[in-house]
């Protein structure tokens, strides 16, 4: 269940802690919260709990299955879906894509578009 109080307007789930940070500096350049998960789990339960603008996924930590992702991301009906992984890793972004993530990009091309991405989950 959403509560208000509970709104955060960024989550992510993140293997790397570089990435990590940047996604927290970013965020609190731009006044938001984020709120991290270590699992897909606990990324679907992060969506349920704070109705989310923006869900960022390291592809790499995410596993093969991204459809509850989108299917969740979809019946909120709001959260946008991002997946970052290695450029040479073409499978993963494929997945991604098949599953009907709004955008899957390289982590440099996620580096690039962070602030942006942040910017228009403040909005």
């Amino acid at each position: 269940m959403a509560h208000e109080s509970q709104s955060i307007p960024v989550v992510a789930l993140v293997s790397d802690l570089m990435f990590q940070s940047k996604i927290t500096a970013g965020a609190r350049a731009e006044g938001l919260a984020v709120r991290f998960a270590r699992t897909m789990p606990e990324l679907l339960a992060a969506i349920d709990e704070t109705s989310p603008k923006l869900a960022l996924v390291d592809l790499g930590a995410a596993g093969d299955d991204l459809t509850a992702l989108v299917d969740r991301a979809r019946a909120d009906g709001r959260v946008k879906t991002v997946g970052f992984g290695s450029h040479v890793d073409a499978a993963a972004l494929d997945r991604a894509v098949a599953a009907g993530m709004d955008e899957a990009m390289s982590r440099s091309r996620f580096e690039q578009q962070l602030m942006p991405l942040l910017a228009a989950a403040r909005s």
